[in-house]
């Protein structure tokens, strides 16, 4: 035998010895050199049983075609594996299920041999179920870790070449971990874990770190501020495994929030019970248990003094047997509004709402209490109440001063006129006196003419004093001399068995700015007003005269709420009061609403003229008038008029003075009769007279002749120019010519007021021929033409001379001054 037959049969002995198949396989090309088939060369036992499963026919693989008997069944040895194999010159490696073998599956191992290949076939169905166990198992674990909401990641250590632990690789992790991390497993498996998330919580990969060198398991909480790459707080366990770390963290975000939101809710709970407005109160068995800090500024009670006693300590006594018998249940709350007691021994309103606590009706559960602060609600209620009450004493003031002011219109009017005609019944009788001698028999009629002329005039002014708008000369008056003295003459108009008291305060300084007759008829009418209502045997009648203080507060608050003010309409400051009190029949409600209406009397005898004409005075002082009064309990009558300090005065200087020429006055007024009795009193009183009939006449004589215009009497009320309009344009002309302004009725009017002021002097109609000279002459002192006169007292006996014969010589002499202790004011 040859060598070479022999190392041929040493390598069939060889191939046949492996116990898998093994074939030598030469490739098949065609003219172009392209592999078209491979035939088997060579094959062992083993491959020879194979391919016994391919048909019962073939004994051998030896001479067998591969397009023939393989690729007629889909290839399944991968025609195109082969042909790399050859082509490329490299190992080819191929698992596959072989169909008609079972579910048996093969390990196809292909290497490049000549101009073919030599390929070994083993089957790996056991390690392949094997495997595929595995990984179905390994697929249920990744599932199993990937449904957990847990973030797990199975981390490797890193060590230098000391040794030494320097870094952590991602081996494994599931979704919830990459989600945590911010990416999806594939792109963090692999990845060291320190250069990825460099930023991450230090305390965390300290702990990994840890863990990996000593083998100890170790836990770590992430707090909700520490995550700079995470979201969220975490609650990490850290394990060894093997030489590697399990790390499962578990996401505490919504635990932790609610942990925060609880304690920020019991925070803020807490500073809404310490600061809360509200009072809540939790009693048991009427013992308060608990209560919140604003107790104090509701009550002014600290906790501590508070908590331990029975509650309806501190409720008003008149509301307790509310609270008390209060049916307290779980299904509805109770309501009362009550007033507690402060710690300064005050009472204060609040609403209460209690209710019980619990879902039964065990007395045992607590009472909840809340308290709201009503006192500011209750005070705004009473002020609206006020506020409404005042509305409607306002409306009422309105309707009366409507009412009154259309009464006042009507006497004004009835006064105006009368007292023009009084002028001429008045005037004519004191001149017709003048020129009769003494003894003649006409003289008496004369008189009693002028006498019922002058209480015709004294009537009109009463009406007009009803009005308010009487003009009269203010001067600065102690009332406590003249209410004695009134209080002297009204003792003989009275009983003598009723006792008339006056009481004032000492030393009293202040007075009031008025006109004496006036008050004195005011505190007259009021005495007897009071008479008149006590029993003549045992009446008593108290006047008193005080100074009080007024706030604007106090009118507003007190005063003005009072009942019973008429014409409160006072400003902040000093008044003297004067209270006329007496123990008589009293007046009842419907009668004190009239008591001021002119005309209206309870007594067959009078007139009902008393307390109108005090309620117009009051009104012209500008004061109040009040009355409180109940039947069978005497009246108070109450009158404030403003105080003004009294003066120390001195005396007026009495000068006499001789004119060098006898002044001219021109007269304005539209009556003809008027006109007539002036212009004869003043050629009288040595005066020359100019007599206009209207204020555009006055005007027009005035602007030609106002050189020569010495002083103007002129006529407030006249029907084209008033006499204030006149007085403008005059006083335009020259500034400082004197005017005298005479009217029967004085118009509430601010520009008339205004021009009242302005004059000289004033005279109200009908006047004695006296009063009207000393007007004049009055006006006439008082302005630059006094320079025109010249004192000299030896003349005295000749002025005296003089004023007999006033109607032949140009001279007159101007009266004394006013008496010493009243200063004077001007009208308005």
């Amino acid at each position: 035998m040859t060598a070479e037959a022999s190392g041929a049969e040493t390598s069939d002995a060889l191939l046949d010895a492996l116990p898998f198949p093994v074939s030598v396989w030469e490739s098949v090309r065609d003219d172009d050199g392209a592999i078209i088939d491979f035939r088997c060369v060579r094959s062992n036992r083993r491959a020879d049983e194979r391919v016994g499963f391919l048909g019962d026919h073939l004994t051998s693989m030896t001479g067998l075609y591969y397009r023939a008997w393989f690729l007629g069944d889909e290839g399944r040895l991968g025609w195109q594996h082969f042909v790399d194999v050859v082509e490329r010159r490299q190992v080819g490696v191929v698992e596959a299920a072989a169909p008609g073998w079972g579910d048996r599956w093969f390990e196809s191992l292909s290497a490049p041999h000549g101009d073919g290949f030599i390929h070994v076939l083993r089957d790996i169905s056991k390690r392949h179920t094997a495997m595929q166990a595995l990984e179905e198992s390994e697929q249920r674990y990744r599932n199993t870790i990937d449904a957990l909401v847990d973030a797990v990641l199975v981390l490797e250590p890193v060590r230098d070449d000391a040794g030494e632990i320097v870094d952590i690789v991602i081996r494994s992790c599931n979704d919830a971990a990459g989600q945590a991390l911010g990416a999806v497993p594939a792109d963090i498996i692999g990845r060291r874990y320190l250069e990825t998330y460099p930023t991450i919580s230090t305390g965390a990969s300290r702990v990994v770190l840890e863990v990996a060198r000593t083998g100890i398991p170790q836990r770590y909480d992430v707090p909700l501020a520490d995550r700079p790459r995470t979201s969220g707080a975490w609650e990490m366990n850290i394990l060894p495994l093997g030489d590697w770390v399990l790390l499962v963290a578990h996401d505490v975000t919504d635990r932790t929030l609610a942990e925060q939101q609880a304690r920020e809710s019991e925070r803020l709970y807490r500073l809404m019970v310490d600061h809360a407005g509200d009072v809540v109160v939790a009693a048991r068995h009427g013992v308060v248990r608990w209560v919140t800090p604003s107790i104090r500024q509701l009550i002014g009670w600290e906790v501590d003094e508070v908590v331990g006693r029975d509650a309806i300590d501190f409720v008003h006594p008149d509301e307790r047997d509310v609270v008390e018998g209060a049916d307290y249940g779980i299904t509805h709350t109770v309501r009362h509004r009550v007033r507690l007691r402060h710690k300064d021994g005050g009472w204060r309103w609040a609403d209460v709402m209690a209710r019980v606590a619990g879902s039964d009706n065990d007395p045992n559960h607590p009472l909840v209490v809340t308290i709201i602060d009503a006192q500011a609600e209750v005070e705004a209620r009473d002020a609206l109440q006020r506020a409404e009450e005042d509305r409607l004493r306002l409306d009422e003031r309105v309707r009366e001063a409507a009412r009154l002011e259309s009464l006042s219109q009507l006497a004004g009017g009835v006064a105006h006129d009368f007292n023009n005609l009084l002028v001429g019944i008045l005037g004519n009788a004191e001149l017709a006196l003048q020129d009769l001698a003494p003894s003649s028999p006409v003289r008496s009629r004369l008189v009693a003419m002028s006498s019922a002329a002058q209480r015709a005039a004294e009537l009109t002014r009463q009406l007009l004093d009803f009005t308010g708008r009487q003009p009269r000369e203010r001067v600065a008056l102690d009332l406590a001399p003249l209410i004695a003295d009134t209080i002297d003459l009204a003792r003989a108009m009275i009983s003598k068995d009723v006792t008339i008291s006056f009481r004032t305060e000492p030393e009293l300084r202040h007075g009031v700015l008025g006109d004496r007759s006036q008050l004195q008829q005011l505190v007259m009418n009021l005495v007897l007003n009071a008479s008149d209502a006590v029993d003549a045997d045992d009446g008593r009648i108290d006047v008193s005269l005080s100074l009080v203080r007024f706030e604007h507060d106090s009118l507003t608050s007190e005063s003005a709420h009072e009942p019973g003010w008429r014409d409160l309409e006072l400003r902040t400051g000093d008044y003297l009061t004067i209270e006329v009190s007496d123990n008589g029949r009293g007046i009842d409600a419907e009668q004190r609403h009239r008591i001021y209406d002119p005309f209206f009397t309870t007594r067959t005898d009078g007139r009902g003229l008393g307390l109108a004409v005090v309620s117009g005075i009051v009104r012209s002082h500008h004061g109040a008038i009040r009355v409180a009064s109940e039947v069978g309990e005497g009246s108070r009558f109450t009158v404030l008029l403003p105080a003004t300090p009294l003066p120390d005065l001195e005396p007026s200087v009495a000068a006499n003075y001789r004119l060098h020429r006898r002044p001219t006055v021109l007269v304005v007024d539209d009556n003809d009769q008027v006109r007539e009795v002036v212009g004869v009193v003043l050629r009288r009183a040595g005066f020359q007279v100019v007599a206009v009939a209207s204020g555009r006449e006055a005007i027009s004589v005035f602007a030609s002749r106002h050189a020569t215009i010495d002083c103007v009497l002129l006529d407030l009320t006249m029907p084209d120019l008033t006499g204030d309009e006149v007085l403008v344009v005059l006083r335009a002309v020259s500034p400082n010519i004197p005017i005298v302004l005479m009217s029967g009725y004085l118009p509430h009017d601010p520009l008339r007021e205004a021009a009242t002021n302005a004059a000289n002097d004033f005279v109200q109609k009908p006047f004695l021929p006296d009063d009207l000279v000393d007007a004049v002459r009055r006006s006439l002192h008082r302005t630059p033409f006094e320079r025109a006169f010249q004192n000299d007292q030896n003349d005295q006996s000749d002025q005296n001379d003089q004023n007999d014969q006033n109607d032949q010589n140009g001279s007159a002499p101007l009266p004394p001054g006013r008496s010493a202790g009243a200063t004077t004011v001007r009208p308005g």
